[in-house]
Order: C-alpha cells, then sequence, then structure tokens
C-alpha cells in the first residue's frame, strides 16, 4: 500500500476512463470508497501520503432530475388497486421521505392532533448472507440525517391516514405498511403423453415433454419441461424441503416484521403503473420524494424551510431539486414582456460619484458596510499622503 503513489492513481483513472470506457459517475463513485481506505491507512500511521488527494476527475455533467406533474402522479395513483399501497403511494407524495423511512413508518408515529408523522428510525437493506440472523432488513435508530424530523400533513390528508388506521386496525409498534409473501400457485401441466418427445439428446435419447426428466436430462427448455421442474420444487418446498440453506433462500432472507420490500414494490406496481399511463421515462420510486420537493419550491416554499422539512443536510442539496414544472416558462416569459414592451417602468439607477454617495446603514448588508470603510480609509490615506 505504501508503495502507491498519485501518479499510480492518476494512471488508473486515465486507463479507467480511456481504456475501460468507465463513466465519470461511475469512476467518482468507484473513487470514493478507494480514497476513503487510503485515508484510513493514512490515520493509522501505515502510510505517509495520501495517493488520491488532488487527484482532479472528469467532470460529472448534472442532469435533469425527472419529476411527476400532478396530474401524472393523480393517474398513477388511480392505478393503484389495493388500498395499503394506495396510501403508501400518497404517504410518499405527501411527506417527501425516503424509502427507509416510509417503509418503517409505525402507527405510533402518526399523531393525529398534530397531523405530524415524527420519523425517528429508518430501515435499510442488508445482505442476508452477511446478517448473524439471516435477515433482508435491518431497522436503525435514526433517519438519513441521523437526526428525528416532524413532518407536518394537509388536514385532508391526515383524515385518510386516521380512516386508514380505523380500516386496517393498525396500533402501537404496527408497521403502516406491510409485505405478505404470496402464495406460490402451481401450474397445471398436460399429461405428458400428450405432448410428445423431446428432441435426441448428446446420447441419441428423447424423454417425453412436460416431465423432470426432459428438464434434467434432456435440458429441454420449453414451457411444459420448465412448467414440470417448478411444480416439482413447488411441492418440496410445501413440504418443508429445500427451504432451509439454499442459496434461493440465502439470498432473499428473512423479513419477520413484514417491511415492504423496494424492489417488489417497483417491478410488481409501480412501474406496471408507469406503463398503464404511458409515462415512458423510468421515474423511479425515489423520484417522489424529489416531485414532493419540487412542487413545494414551484409552490413558493422557501428552500430552508424545505430543507428542514426533508432533511437535507445542506441547503446546497435542496437547491439542486429548483427546476421547472410546465408552466413555469409562461410565468417567467410574462414578466419578461412586461418590460420588454413598456408595460411596466424600470427606473434608471443613479451614477453616484465618490463625493455624492447617499447611503443609509439602515439598508446596508454587512458586506456593503465592510466595502464603504474600505473605500473611507483608501480615501483618508490618498488625502494624508497629498
Amino acid at each position: 500500500m505504501n508503495q502507491i503513489y498519485p501518479a499510480d492513481v492518476r494512471e488508473w483513472v486515465t486507463w479507467m476512463r480511456k481504456d475501460q470506457g468507465v463513466s465519470p459517475a461511475n469512476l467518482k463513485k468507484t473513487m470514493s470508497p478507494l480514497s476513503a481506505i487510503f485515508k484510513t491507512a493514512l490515520n493509522d500511521g501505515l502510510i505517509y501520503l495520501h495517493p488520491c488527494k488532488g487527484i482532479k476527475l472528469p467532470t460529472v455533467p448534472e442532469t435533469e432530475k425527472d419529476i411527476l406533474t400532478v396530474a401524472e402522479f393523480d393517474e398513477v395513483y388511480h392505478q393503484f388497486t389495493d388500498f395499503e399501497m394506495q396510501t403508501l403511494l400518497e404517504t410518499d407524495i405527501e411527506t417527501g421521505l425516503r424509502w427507509g423511512e416510509l417503509t418503517e413508518l409505525r402507527a405510533k408515529d402518526w399523531h393525529s392532533a398534530e397531523r405530524t408523522f415524527k420519523v425517528s428510525r429508518a430501515v435499510v437493506k442488508v445482505r442476508p448472507d452477511r446478517d448473524p440472523d439471516g435477515f433482508s432488513f435491518r431497522v436503525k435508530p435514526y433517519p438519513k440525517g441521523k437526526k428525528p424530523l416532524e413532518v407536518k400533513v394537509s388536514e385532508p390528508f391526515a383524515k385518510k391516514i386516521d380512516r386508514y388506521l380505523e380500516v386496517t386496525g393498525k396500533t402501537g409498534n404496527d408497521l403502516l405498511f406491510t409485505y405478505e409473501v404470496p402464495e406460490e400457485t402451481v401450474k397445471v401441466i398436460p399429461h405428458p403423453d400428450t405432448l410428445g418427445l423431446t428432441p435426441p439428446n448428446a446420447a441419441g435419447r428423447q424423454y417425453q415433454h412436460g416431465t423432470t426428466t426432459a428438464y434434467q436430462l434432456a435440458k429441454c427448455r420449453c414451457e411444459y419441461c420448465r412448467g414440470a421442474y417448478a411444480q416439482y420444487r413447488a411441492e418440496r418446498r410445501k413440504v418443508g424441503l429445500d427451504t432451509h440453506n439454499s442459496k434461493q433462500s440465502a439470498k432473499k432472507g428473512l423479513n419477520p416484521e413484514g417491511h415492504v420490500p423496494g424492489w417488489w414494490f417497483r417491478r410488481r406496481i409501480w412501474y406496471p403503473a408507469l406503463d398503464a399511463v404511458g409515462i415512458k421515462a423510468r421515474i423511479r420510486v425515489h423520484d417522489l420524494r424529489g416531485t414532493h420537493i419540487s412542487w413545494l419550491l414551484a409552490g413558493g416554499a422557501d428552500l430552508e424551510s424545505v430543507r428542514d422539512r426533508v432533511g437535507h443536510k445542506s441547503i446546497v442539496t435542496t437547491a439542486k431539486y429548483v427546476r421547472k414544472l410546465k408552466g413555469n416558462d409562461d410565468k417567467t416569459l410574462s414578466a419578461f414582456e412586461k418590460i420588454r414592451n413598456g408595460t411596466v417602468h424600470v427606473p434608471r439607477q443613479r451614477e453616484d460619484t465618490d463625493a455624492e454617495a447617499v447611503f443609509s446603514l439602515e439598508d446596508m448588508t454587512m458586506e456593503d458596510l465592510v466595502k464603504e470603510m474600505g473605500r473611507i480609509q483608501a480615501e483618508m490615506a490618498r488625502k494624508s499622503r497629498s
């Protein structure tokens, strides 16, 4: 490790960019953990030079963030037929919470009198093979911003949440939204005698279609052979076989509390709803958070208030969501045309000389005061020299 120098890292960056065709964004993501490793080594005294420091990476162009208009969201919302998932979607757009914060909301986090969600935890996806209990999800005792949030919602939506809790009977520590593993359906396969034989394999043997033998020995992957093998596996799982210590089980992991998996929501609910209304852009579920922020800013909320509401550490992050919504250009153009066409008078600014400068201390900012003091000091120094 102590034999790696900045020149080596620069050479590696050039190789990744030119020879491997890695995009600037992915290169930045790759560089981040590498730099963190060297920083730890530097702090521990293993190296005496941080080879990543001062390395210039290719510029990552800022892309326009995808958001939904109000009309588009309403169309998507009405594609949801499940009451619980409808409420989850509306809670997402009404609060702008991150997915891990949203799916960790519990009945006790809702305060009806204040119309407020108190967000003090977040659930994160973990690798089951690295979790001591084989879980897929773990709950952190704090949201991403490391401090609790209080998110107030509109009165109409607050009534919907009250009604939702009344209908579902969720109380106390119950998750607001839960996922239930769907029961496996066994596909009916026609009798093999009616399906004929597979083509001869390498040994010249043929097998009946729609059998596990044809799937395994003839390597047939027609829908009937695949269906027969799937049915065989499903029946074994039903009686408790092939469920423990299998690769698939380790990959999926355990979800004892029933947190809603992001992959399931995307594939089974979100993307089909987008396709149904004809939205071609692959808008992510996370973009609903950006949509919420954009709607707040477009409606006149100030950056600082929005930052505090959504839990951004920096106001710069919030400012990235200041983007145009459909119709905003017309308002901007209308303001320009008022000036351009002479319907609004623009006063000419007075060009003051140093001797005629007129200003009010009450109206000046601290920066202006410092500049004015500097000007006065320079003028006094000039007069003393003369």
